[in-house]
């Protein structure tokens, strides 16, 4: 099972995929306390084939990255931002970054930032932040919208409330599912 999070063009025509692919047949988050699945980034332009893909894994050691986005930088290189989870109920404890190289397509300048108690009570609501047994951070239902990143090294990330649901109905003879 794969899942499209971010697709990125630059100006020289690469085009940059993230992707997160289950391990299996199902969308299952997590496998004996680690990740059931991977964050990959594709590289591909007019000279990609199948043989020459340039493949990215995106990790953290042993947290959770629970998402990721990317954009273009004024310099033609690309910068990945995502969030992580410390643990498998998938609160979002922090965000990373990462750069790649347009020419080489090689990583550079990774980085980490956990969410402190200070950031979390600034969206301290209930419907946003969770504790449980000593944990907190931001519930699951956030998804990156936003990268600005700015000449001093400053970057933005842009985060919004993101929620599905199913509505199902039935008429006598058939069921009909429509997730919103």
């Amino acid at each position: 099972v794969i899942e499209i999070q971010s697709i990125t063009v630059n100006n020289a025509g690469k085009v940059y995929i993230i992707y997160k692919e289950y391990e299996g047949k199902k969308a299952k988050e997590s496998k004996d306390d680690r990740p059931a699945y991977k964050i990959k980034l594709i590289i591909v332009d007019e000279q990609t084939d199948a043989t020459n893909q340039k493949d990215i894994i995106l990790e953290l050691k042993k947290d959770f990255l629970t998402s990721a986005g990317s954009k273009v930088l004024a310099n033609g290189d690309v910068v990945v931002i995502g969030m992580y989870s410390a643990t498998k109920k998938l609160y979002t404890n922090g965000v990373f970054s990462l750069k790649i190289d347009a020419k080489t397509d090689s990583v550079y300048n990774v980085s980490k930032k956990e969410f402190s108690s200070d950031d979390l009570d600034m969206l301290n609501d209930e419907n946003n932040t969770q504790k449980h047994k000593g944990e907190e951070g931001l519930n699951g239902n956030f998804k990156l919208i936003d990268i600005s990143y700015l000449k001093d090294g400053s970057t933005y990330v842009t985060l919004e409330e993101n929620y599905s649901y199913t509505v199902s109905s039935y008429n006598g003879r058939t069921w009909t599912y429509t997730t919103y």
